[in-house]
């Protein structure tokens, strides 16, 4: 059997270079899924995301995920990328394995929570305004601090900053 990425739109470009293209994922000619691959903004164009990666259910457990991933991570070299993300949500487990079997490492838990009211602050805390002369010793504190989070995760020099 043979697992194809066939582009389903043109690649676009957005006003910020980002680069994305959508893709079905065929066996032998057959559509099973879609997929959507893109540049990240944030880190450059040598950064890769796999932005959406689907196999229809009847389809899956066949390795037909895992040559889909394989073909997008190729795509993506060919626009330059040197590394490649993906989110997977956590109770995902086919997908965890699957990007596990990849190879790719956690580099992030990000998790949501619905508020219906808004949280009242701890009684010893307030909100005022940042003050001008206050602002550049904070936006030097947290930009440091934002860039050592990033190094700490493996994230290359140009990507960084």
């Amino acid at each position: 059997m043979t697992t194809t990425l066939r582009p389903t739109a043109p690649p676009h470009e957005s006003a910020d270079g980002v680069r994305s293209r959508a893709y079905e994922v065929c066996v032998n000619g057959r559509p099973v899924g879609t997929a959507e691959l893109s540049t990240d903004a944030r880190f450059g164009e040598s950064f890769g995301k796999i932005r959406h990666l689907s196999i229809a259910e009847g389809d899956r457990r066949r390795g037909r995920g895992t040559v889909a991933a394989l073909a997008a991570e190729e795509v993506l070299r060919g626009w330059g990328c040197t590394q490649v993300s993906a989110s997977v949500p956590a109770d995902a487990h086919g997908a965890l394995a699957l990007t596990t079997a990849l190879g790719y490492t956690a580099r992030a838990h990000n998790m949501v929570k619905d508020l219906t009211e808004s949280p009242e602050l701890p009684s010893a805390s307030g909100v005022r305004p940042l003050t001008d002369a206050e602002y550049p010793e904070w936006f030097a504190q947290e930009r440091a601090g934002y860039i050592r989070s990033w190094v700490d995760r493996g994230v290359p020099e140009e990507g960084r900053r």
